[in-house]
């Protein structure tokens, strides 16, 4: 079985959604964290690929969507 999301991962998680930074400093440590994230993410996969391809709803593809944005917003560029 393979586990999509480590612990590491939900742990990135939490610190983008709790952070407690602001201006300057909040948006590199979002940056720092994003692109952690995708690392592990990366990673992970090359690591356990998966079975079977994931098929996202409607609702989690706006979804990323809206987090692509918010991330563009507040300065976080891929």
């Amino acid at each position: 079985m393979n586990q999509v999301a480590t612990g590491d991962m939900m742990g990135c998680i939490r610190e983008l959604l709790n952070s407690s930074y602001t201006g300057e400093l909040r948006r590199k440590h979002y940056d720092a964290l994003v692109r952690v994230l995708l690392i592990s993410v990366l990673y992970q996969t090359a690591r356990h690929p998966m079975d079977k391809i994931i098929r996202f709803t409607t609702k989690e593809v706006e979804t990323m969507y809206e987090l692509k944005t918010f991330c563009l917003q507040i300065g976080i560029s891929p």
